[in-house]
């Protein structure tokens, strides 16, 4: 089962769920600062320089079993105060271009998990402010009455909210999302667009 929710949980990261609604963009401050690493770890970075780096942090641990020549993945510790589930970093001929993080949350209720994202959401505001999309999706049945039933809908991955913003060549991307049947997930991805393109899903489901 671990497996399946492990799958399930990286496609997510890995492909957005539905096509952008450019009808609720809102437009972005042009001055804002460059994004030049993620955590302590520059952009182009190797693996080996993040495998040290990450190994570092407090209650991280690597996966080698998922682990492959254009990926990292990490397990345990905390980004900014927040329990992390998964670390996953991929590498072009660049080096590193791409970072997500799934926190963990299987456990919390729906009043904690809303507060959760919301929390993590000021906070990239505070940085990069306001997202140039900030969206919902629902799926039928939720569309008339979504907002009402949210919670349920994001579950049965009828529905996911999510907030982007673009900071010059860097692109954030925060997601609450429901991978099916399974619990709702909070999921916050960088990506340096300059560095390489996404490896196609089928290789980055291949574990």
């Amino acid at each position: 089962m671990k497996f399946f929710i492990l799958i399930a949980i990286v496609s997510l990261l890995t492909v957005s769920c539905k096509k952008e609604n450019n009808e609720n963009a809102i437009k972005i401050d042009t001055s804002q600062p460059r994004i030049d690493k993620f955590l302590d770890i520059a952009w182009r970075s190797s693996q080996e320089v993040v495998k040290e780096r990450m190994i570092q942090r407090k209650g991280v641990n690597i996966s080698p079993e998922l682990s492959s020549k254009i990926r990292l993945f990490f397990k345990g510790g905390e980004y900014e105060g927040n329990d992390v589930l998964y670390w996953m970093f991929d590498f072009s001929d660049s080096g590193l271009y791409y970072v997500a993080v799934v926190f963990k949350g299987e456990n919390d209720s729906e009043l904690k998990i809303k507060k959760k994202y919301q929390s993590i959401k000021n906070s990239l505001e505070e940085k990069y402010g306001k997202p140039t999309k900030d969206l919902f999706y629902f799926d039928p049945p939720y569309e008339s009455d979504g907002t009402r039933q949210l919670f349920s809908a994001i579950k049965s991955g009828k529905a996911h909210i999510e907030a982007w913003w673009e900071v010059q060549d860097v692109k954030v991307h925060l997601i609450l999302a429901g991978p099916q049947k399974y619990s709702p997930t909070i999921m916050l991805r960088f990506e340096n667009i300059n560095l390489g393109k996404k490896t196609d899903t089928e290789k980055l489901l291949e574990f």
